[in-house]
């Protein structure tokens, strides 16, 4: 895997003094920089969970965000032909595009059930 994928783990896991818990939102954060693969995504959310850290779900607007930009990332993939990157769909919706990735990590989260 991934060494820069491993060492956010391990910085993660060696961060907490107490409980060892992650929020979905701070998660979305640290790996966005990294990867967008829903498979490196999996193992992280994984090798955090296995060593006994909780990836807890606060009330987040990423749904809402998650909902507003598919139209747009739709029409853009048409319109392009090919998928759009992260930064054309927040130009597009003239949003930054942390707020995109966020919303694209919360959706793959979401979906892997």
């Amino acid at each position: 895997m991934n060494e820069r994928l491993q060492h956010l783990c391990m910085t993660i896991l060696e961060g907490e003094a107490t409980s060892i818990s992650i929020s979905i939102d701070d998660l979305a954060d640290r790996i966005a920089a990294i990867s967008n693969d829903a498979r490196d995504i999996e193992w992280v959310i994984s090798t955090l969970e296995a060593a006994g850290c909780e990836v807890i779900s606060p009330p987040s607007d990423a749904g809402e965000r998650l909902q507003s930009l598919m139209p747009v990332a739709r029409r853009l993939r048409e319109s392009l032909g090919r998928a759009p990157t992260a930064e054309e769909v927040a130009a597009a919706l003239r949003v930054d595009v942390e707020s995109v990735r966020g919303a694209l990590f919360y959706g793959q989260v979401v979906g892997r059930g």
